[in-house]
This record gives C-alpha cells, structure tokens and sequence, in this order.
C-alpha cells in the first residue's frame, strides 16, 4: 500500500527529481521510481555501508535501475552539498534516523 501511495505522489506532482533520505532495501526508491517518467531520477542516501549493498544489488534486479542513484554516507552530509549546488527536488522522504529529522527539515527546506 506504502508503495503505491509513493508512486501516485511521484505522478500526482509530475515529479521528475525525489531525494529519498533512508534507502533500507531500497523499497520506497524503486515505488517513487515506478512513478517517475523515463527522464526522472530518484536520488537515495543510506549511511549504512551494508545495507546499501543489499539495496544496491536489489535496485540492480529492478526495472527502475536506471532511475536510481544510490549514495553512500551522511544524509546530512549530502543534503548540504546538494543545498550549496543549489541542487532542488520535487518531493523529499524523509525515512532515516528519526533522531535527525529536524536536521533533514531544516536543510530540505
């Protein structure tokens, strides 16, 4: 249900660019990708070296793969890049450590 919820938004807001903060198995990248068209990217950040290896290989199998950019690290770390770069996206999830979401906030914003 999570899934189809992530892909309607994705097309409901004609997103072509999501940053999704959390990628655990990857499962809300591949469902906003489902939504997104052939152009658009789902940018992911896990900080987990493991478990984006898990996602890695599973985005591999997936008919979005071509949609999914995977990074490894600090999402803080990233998302601050990406504010300096002047770098924007259509929808923001934030689905990681629950201890920085007023961070994530703050810099999505």
């Amino acid at each position: 249900l999570e899934g189809q919820f992530l892909k309607m938004a994705a097309k409901l807001f004609s997103a072509k660019n999501i940053l999704d903060v959390g990628t655990f198995t990857g499962y809300s990248a591949m469902s906003f990708a489902e939504g997104l068209p052939s152009d658009g990217t789902v940018v992911t950040i896990e900080n987990d070296r493991k478990t984006a290896q898990v996602a890695s290989e599973l985005f591999k199998k997936s008919k979005q793969a071509k949609k999914i950019s995977l990074l490894i690290g600090s999402a803080t770390d990233h998302m601050q890049k990406f504010m300096d770069e002047g770098r924007q996206f259509d929808i923001i999830f934030l689905d990681a450590d629950k201890e920085n979401y007023k961070v994530y906030y703050d810099l999505a914003m």
